[in-house]
């Protein structure tokens, strides 16, 4: 998958989700070729490029392994933290909502 601002996320989550082992790829191996560049040409091109550094050892350019699952671990860790502040600050008698 390449990355474009931030729409990749949601769809990246989705994937590893269902269990699918996802990585982003640099765009840059395919962004100065010349001749006609098509979306499937560069999607070949891509793959190809990621398979090569596969094989010789090398590794994806980005993968946030995990990425919704420690997502969801960090909002359910701040989801504790704000509980327990409510809890100390109703225990010295402010009203917090």
């Amino acid at each position: 998958m390449e990355s474009t601002g931030v729409y990749w996320i949601p769809i990246y989550e989705i994937l590893e989700q269902r269990g699918m082992t996802v990585c982003l790829v640099n765009a840059q191996a395919t962004k100065n070729v010349s001749g006609r560049k098509t979306d499937a040409l560069d999607c070949k091109m891509k793959a190809a490029d990621f398979k090569s550094k596969l094989s010789s050892g090398g590794a994806p350019s980005f993968g946030p392994i995990g990425m919704a699952k420690h997502k969801k671990e960090m909002n359910e860790a701040t989801e504790e933290a704000n509980k327990f502040y409510v809890e100390c600050m109703e225990e010295k008698g402010y009203s917090v909502k």
